[in-house]
């Protein structure tokens, strides 16, 4: 199912929740977050990240699991820094159109007080079923189209899981810029028998300013004829600011069979 929000920040997922870092932490995969407890079972400024693997850069890149120290005092930006190897990273600035979010903690002076999971699909596949990622672009202004393939030649009669997650990067400006910007995904390939498909998504408004910006996410699965490859296209069409508002967005794809 679809979900379509108004948010505040430039923070969004496919499931957003906040954890009761007052419990005990449970086992996680696909760097899932949790607070982790010291030698007396108590919360304090250390962040866990559970194991997972993320194509990164073109070359799948595992991550065993681990810790992160948060900053006191401060909203902690949790993400995978692609000019590291993807490997977990955590600052107190917002997140950039390279980074690939996972939480936004929140501390008092001595403790974790919440964690907002913003992971997405993409961070938590599976490495053996993964099969590609467009990881993040930024989807430029002025009615322009961006395409890829997910798979260039996937297997006949084989099923994939595919999908995305869309937001706003950042507000319009100049100009009367009072209308919305949209940008539309669209899905293609051929059906076992060889016939043609189409997914299109229903469009993301970008409103001019990011504080009433949206973010969209959905996920699907399909089956495919050899040889033909499974694409994607992002088309932005513009509003009426004079620099118009952008978007990013990360499309993946992984083997369901």
């Amino acid at each position: 199912m679809k979900t379509k929000f108004s948010i505040v920040l430039l923070v969004a997922a496919l499931a957003l929740s906040v954890a009761a870092v007052g419990q005990q932490p449970q086992a996680a995969s696909g760097y899932a977050p949790s607070a982790a407890l010291d030698t007396k079972g108590r919360i304090g400024l250390t962040l866990a990240l559970g194991p997972s693997s993320v194509f990164c850069g073109g070359s799948l890149v595992s991550y065993g699991g681990g810790t992160l120290g948060m900053a006191a005092s401060a909203t902690n930006y949790v993400y995978l820094n692609t000019a590291a190897s993807c490997a977990p990273a955590t600052k107190t600035t917002a997140f950039t159109t390279s980074d690939i979010p996972l939480a936004i903690v929140t501390t008092s002076a001595s403790a974790i007080t919440s964690i907002q999971d913003i992971r997405t699909p993409f961070s938590g596949m599976n490495a053996s079923g993964q099969v590609s990622a467009a990881g993040h672009a930024t989807l430029t202004p002025f009615s322009t189209t961006q395409s890829g393939n997910l798979v260039a030649t996937p297997t006949a009669n084989k099923a994939y899981r595919a999908g995305y997650y869309l937001w706003q990067a950042a507000s319009g400006t100049g100009g009367t810029c009072a209308t919305s910007a949209t940008v539309t995904l669209a899905f293609t390939w051929k059906d076992p028998s060889g016939t043609a498909q189409t997914r299109t998504e229903t469009a993301l408004a970008l409103p001019p300013t990011l504080a009433a910006g949206a973010y969209q996410t959905d996920a699907f699965e399909i089956v495919t004829a050899s040889g033909t490859a499974i694409a994607y296209s992002a088309t932005y069409a513009n509003g009426n600011c004079t620099t118009q508002p952008t978007a990013q967005a990360q499309i993946w794809i992984e083997a369901a069979n």
